[in-house]
């Protein structure tokens, strides 16, 4: 006779699944919220720059906070990955397809893009609350100059804009124009890696909402907290297991998920975590450095190989390497700014 199924649904495993509460952040998620709050009534939403490292809960609380916002006919949530959208000109265009601003298949310049959105916003009453997750992506481009654009919207255009920056770079506060820095001053919301009682709760949240009830053994729990607290209290890495996990049970057609079943994860999992958020060009920077190279080769290397980055980009997605744990940088005193990056 055929097993039942271990599983019930899958959607609360996926890594975009926003659940109905957020253990562990409730106090973030009140913040968050009253800083957007003002948007609901058509007002400036206070500029929050939302930092903590992977798999700790920053995105899905800044995403629940926006769902609240969605019962305003006035606040309008864009929410922009910079992996995928790292220019000026991209972030517009997403924003101006969030207010309902259509562009023309001919494209528009980024200030003309803006100049459709702030008349759209005008018109409408409409206050969009830009989310932009993954900002670092766009700094290390040289593209940081959109913040501008966004924090003085109702000073120079007449429109307030809601402005969430997401990271797992602290430093990358740090890198912000010092115009732009300023209006996040007061808005830094820091994401503290989850406890093991936290994940466990988040773990239990997720084996009730996916699982056949007592599909999934207490130790089954445990050990996916265990490893998702050892990873620097990742709740991304415990989800990704319990999924491993329940897998692997319904592969061997049981209708239980033992510990057995957890996966036993790559030699070194941080790594693996590590190069999964890096983008193409950041492993073509990574690979040319090879034993070690000076700044100046790798800029003449990048433009040899066809990278179509500026010197300064390059030096950008250096640094970014350098804070990320990939490289490391020494200088020389032969030449002021040279430095020497080797692989770490």
């Amino acid at each position: 006779m055929r097993a039942m199924a271990v599983f019930r649904s899958l959607e609360a495993l996926e890594a975009d699944y926003l659940p109905d509460s957020l253990p562990g952040r409730e106090s973030e998620l009140r913040e968050i919220a009253f800083a957007l709050k003002p948007a609901l009534a058509g007002g400036s939403p206070q500029p929050l720059f939302v930092y903590g490292r992977t798999g700790v809960g920053k995105t899905a609380c800044v995403r629940f906070a926006c769902r609240q916002l969605e019962e305003s006919s006035k606040a309008k949530p864009a929410l922009i990955n910079c992996w995928q959208s790292y220019t000026r000109q991209s972030v517009l265009s997403e924003l101006a397809r969030s207010v309902g601003e259509a562009l023309p298949r001919r494209g528009l310049a980024a200030d003309e893009v803006f100049q459709r959105i702030a008349q759209t916003c005008r018109r409408d009453g409409i206050v969009p609350v830009v989310v932009l997750d993954e900002v670092d992506q766009l700094l290390a481009k040289g593209e940081g100059g959109v913040l501008y654009d966004l924090t003085r919207s109702r000073e120079l255009h007449g429109f307030p804009v809601g402005v969430v920056c997401i990271t797992n770079d602290a430093a990358a506060f740090q890198k912000l124009d010092e115009r732009v820095r300023a209006a996040f001053v007061s808005g830094r919301v820091e994401f503290k890696p989850y406890s093991p009682s936290q994940l466990r709760e988040i773990v239990a949240e997720r084996v009730a909402k996916a699982f056949a009830p007592k599909a999934v053994s207490d130790e089954v729990v445990a050990l996916c907290t265990a490893r998702g607290a050892g990873e620097g209290g990742d709740a991304r890495v415990a989800i990704q297991l319990l999924l491993g996990a329940g897998r692997r049970a319904e592969a061997r057609n049981a209708n239980r998920v033992e510990a057995k079943d957890v996966p036993a994860g790559v030699a070194n999992p941080s790594v693996e975590k590590k190069f999964s958020r890096l983008n193409g060009t950041e492993e073509k920077l990574l690979a040319l450095v090879g034993n070690g190279k000076k700044s100046g080769e790798l800029y003449a290397l990048a433009e040899e190989k066809g990278f179509g980055l500026s010197e300064r980009s390059v030096r950008n997605y250096l640094d970014g390497l350098v804070e990320k744990g990939f490289l490391k940088a020494r200088g020389l005193e032969e030449k002021g700014r040279t430095r020497f990056f080797t692989r770490l």
